[in-house]
């Protein structure tokens, strides 16, 4: 009786990893907003508590910050600034999270995961004001909602990458 052999894959190989350069990120950024507007429609609708969408949206920033940590082992993330490169630019650029008086007392400034969960935090309730500031829109249409969500993709794709507003063309 001949033993038949198994050709299995080695156990090191891992699924080929996605890279993410400024196109994939800002897509990445424009899901995440498009994931947060579905939950806030499944709230709406009665299919879902505020609560689960808070909690969803929580997952969303702590999956954002662990990719931008370069902690996400999907992902080669080849943007300008990764892990603490990104929270030391996003301190010395952006005043609102710099300084022992610009993070809450709860956030450990000295972990930059830490730092960078606050940070996609703020992001999420960026998303929240948009939605906000489209419900007292006359105009709102599914153009106008698409422009509004590329824009704030744009927006926070620009911020990451450190280019502030009269850098840019």
């Amino acid at each position: 009786m001949s033993e038949e052999k198994i050709e299995t894959p080695a156990e090191d190989t891992k699924a080929e990893k996605i890279v993410i350069r400024e196109g994939e990120f800002e897509s990445l950024l424009t899901g995440c907003i498009w994931d947060i507007l579905k939950r806030m429609r499944e709230v709406s609708m009665g299919q879902m508590t505020s609560e689960h969408a808070t909690e969803y949206d929580d997952v969303v920033a702590r999956h954002l910050a662990r990719s931008l940590m370069g902690e996400n082992d999907g992902f080669d993330m080849r943007i300008p600034y990764v892990g603490t490169a990104l929270v030391e630019m996003l301190q010395t650029e952006h005043a609102a999270y710099y300084g022992r008086e610009a993070l809450p007392q709860d956030i450990d400034r000295e972990n930059p995961r830490s730092v960078l969960v606050f940070v996609c935090r703020d992001f999420v309730r960026a998303v929240y004001t948009m939605v906000q500031e489209l419900g007292q829109r006359e105009d709102l249409n599914a153009k106008v909602m698409q422009a509004e969500v590329n824009a704030l993709s744009a927006y926070w794709t620009n911020r990451f990458f450190g280019r502030k507003a009269e850098t840019l063309n």
